[in-house]
């Protein structure tokens, strides 16, 4: 039976966060009132899980490993990647898994957890893959380039752009591609690998997404969170109070739901006008996510939840870094700063959280310092400051 979640990726930019939602709007109810199922220590994981066949979750980590999760929270299995995994996995019809790493590759790995190939960049990846309708998988790299790569690891196409790309790309349903560059543009890119136009704003952290009427919302450094029609004009804009590294979600009626570096969640209707907003007191690093009862979930150090009217149906305190997953029997998933996965749900089945700060993370060829809450500045000894 085919399953339908709620994805989210959660690329790591250098010395930030920023987070891509890859759908608009879950199908699943999420949590009302929350507990712990479990709690899986993954070492470093600054990525958001994801949910394939069967309820495994996939998540990557700081210390060199994808993860296959089985929702019981048992390890299914890892594999060993090259370098750390600050992106997301994507997974396709048929189980595969897809994911980038910082040692500049994007990697296919099967179902039952062995390799199935893997392409180089030649440069490092902080960015998610996405999927597009005809199989390719699209990825960014630092240098500049944007990727479209076959099922049988072909390149397809790449576009470079006029600077670094931290930004997830998004895909349409007519195969255009979109992603943010340090160029202080947005790409839209057709699906031969053409350039069909540029918005220029300041620099592009937030990864797009693409509404059910086929506008594009970003966020920009800048403090705009932009709205912009299929012909590359403005549909509008809207100014938060701070830059906005986190990705914007938009549900089934167009309303746009994204965090700002000014310690808020913001609701803005297909107008442009604001619906309301909601400060969490600290900045929001993660992209909202909406399950189908028009719930929001959005995080900064704590998981909020949100009605559809922006009044606080709860929140947990987990050291939440990443966006969520929601699965089809309403579990939440989310990395935390102190290097677990954890599946909140129904408070029936929950058990006493055991939240602990993020220690060094060892990690092969250097290691991981925590600096602050767990985000934002990192430094690896063989790559630096992240």
């Amino acid at each position: 039976m085919k399953r339908s979640v709620w994805i989210l990726a959660a690329p790591l930019g250098l010395s930030i966060n920023f987070f891509v939602a890859t759908d608009v709007l879950s199908t699943i109810k999420g949590v009302t009132v929350p507990g712990m199922k479990w709690s899986y220590r993954v070492m470093g994981t600054f990525s958001s899980p994801a949910i394939g066949e069967g309820g495994r979750i996939y998540v990557g980590s700081d210390y060199y490993n994808l993860y296959s999760i089985n929702s019981d929270g048992t390890l299914f299995w890892s594999y060993a990647i090259g370098n750390g995994i600050a992106s997301s996995p994507a997974i396709d019809t048929g189980g595969d898994i897809y994911v980038t790493s910082m040692d500049g590759k994007l990697y296919s790995i099967k179902p039952d957890g062995s390799l199935s190939w893997s392409y180089g960049t030649g440069s490092l990846i902080q960015s998610s893959p996405a999927l597009g309708d005809d199989g390719d998988i699209y990825v960014t790299s630092t240098n500049m380039h944007v990727y479209s790569i076959k099922t049988d690891s072909s390149l397809s196409w790449t576009y470079k752009t006029g600077s670094t790309v931290y930004s997830s790309p998004a895909v349409d349903p007519e195969g255009r591609v979109y992603a943010g560059s340090m160029d202080n543009n947005l790409y839209c890119i057709t699906p031969d690998g053409s350039l069909s136009w540029t918005y220029t704003m300041e620099d592009v952290y937030s990864s797009p997404a693409v509404g059910p009427d086929g506008r594009v919302c970003v966020g920009s450094w800048d403090s705009n969170l932009y709205c912009i029609n299929s012909d590359a004009s403005l549909s509008w804009s809207y100014g938060t109070g701070d830059g906005i590294w986190s990705s914007p979600a938009i549900d089934s009626g167009g309303n746009v739901y994204v965090g700002s570096y000014d310690n808020k969640l913001y609701s803005v209707n297909p107008g442009g006008s604001l619906s309301w907003s909601y400060d969490t007191g600290e900045d929001i690093h993660s992209s909202p996510a909406v399950d189908s009862d028009g719930k929001i979930y959005a995080g900064d150090n704590r998981l909020y939840c949100f009605n559809p009217d922006g009044s606080l149906l709860w929140s947990y305190g987990a050291g939440v870094i990443s966006s969520v997953a929601i699965d089809s029997d309403g579990t939440i998933y989310f990395s935390s700063t102190d290097y677990n996965l954890y599946a909140i749900s129904d408070p029936t089945d929950a058990i006493k959280i055991n939240f602990q700060p993020a220690p060094p993370c060892p990690v092969p060829g250097g290691y991981i310092e925590d600096h602050g809450a767990g985000y934002g500045p990192r430094y690896n000894h063989q790559y630096g400051w992240l």
